[in-house]
């Protein structure tokens, strides 16, 4: 299988399709919002399928579809392909313009006193539960801390906030009792990326769909550059 895929990985037309699929999983994801859904699970719906913006340059310039650093490797394949001036769009998408470093890191030293308590806690299985454990604990504190310091701390803020959301989603589900005192350090972050509300998420996930066909066409550049 492995040497079938490899064969034709580079193929235009499966860079396309691969391409396609990120694109339907963004607007697909973002018309599903529920905003009847505890917050956790809200932002976590606005926030997964936003981000998948960032993964479809990389798919498009054959780059690592990573998490954590989606923003950093986008911003990197959009430089690199000629397109470095549509990334402030794209990372507009996922911060409404801009959080400044201050409040990253202390949105950071928040999300450490909040991952340290939904870890000592933990009981419930869910498919994310490995990052959330003592061991996951230096790939999102230290990996945060790396890009902040390496001047993308408005990228870092799509992992911190991820983060925060499947903590909470550990705290309802093992310690609700301990939400509440909790809570305001996740919405301060969620603040921050200006979709404190449900009619705050709605218009963003409009504004990002309404994105993709220019990002599409940005991708088709790519695709086609590289066939030259």
């Amino acid at each position: 299988m492995r040497e079938r895929v490899s064969a034709g990985f580079a193929d235009a037309v499966w860079v396309r399709r691969r391409c396609a699929a990120v694109r339907r999983r963004v607007a697909d994801g973002l018309r599903a919002l529920d905003a009847s859904a505890p917050l956790h699970a809200q932002v976590t719906g606005w926030l997964f399928p936003t981000s998948l913006t960032a993964v479809v340059p990389v798919v498009a310039g054959l780059g690592n579809p990573t998490v954590r650093r989606r923003y950093v490797a986008a911003r990197e394949a959009l430089a690199q392909h000629g397109f470095g001036g549509v990334y402030p769009r794209l990372v507009g998408l996922l911060d409404g313009g801009g959080v400044g470093v201050d409040r990253v890191r202390g949105h950071l030293a928040g999300l450490e006193r909040t991952f340290d308590v939904a870890a000592s806690v933990a009981r419930t299985r869910f498919f994310f539960s490995a990052d959330v454990t003592p061991v996951g604990r230096p790939v999102v504190a230290d990996g945060s801390r790396e890009l902040i310091d390496a001047g993308s701390h408005r990228e870092a803020m799509f992992w911190i906030v991820a983060t925060y959301a499947r903590c909470h989603a550990i705290l309802a589900a093992d310690a609700p009792e301990l939400v509440a005192g909790l809570s305001p350090l996740f919405e301060a972050a969620v603040a921050d990326l200006g979709v404190a509300s449900a009619g705050d998420r709605r218009r963003r996930a409009d504004e990002v769909v309404a994105f993709l066909p220019r990002l599409w066409s940005v991708a088709e550049e790519i695709v086609a550059a590289r066939g030259r």
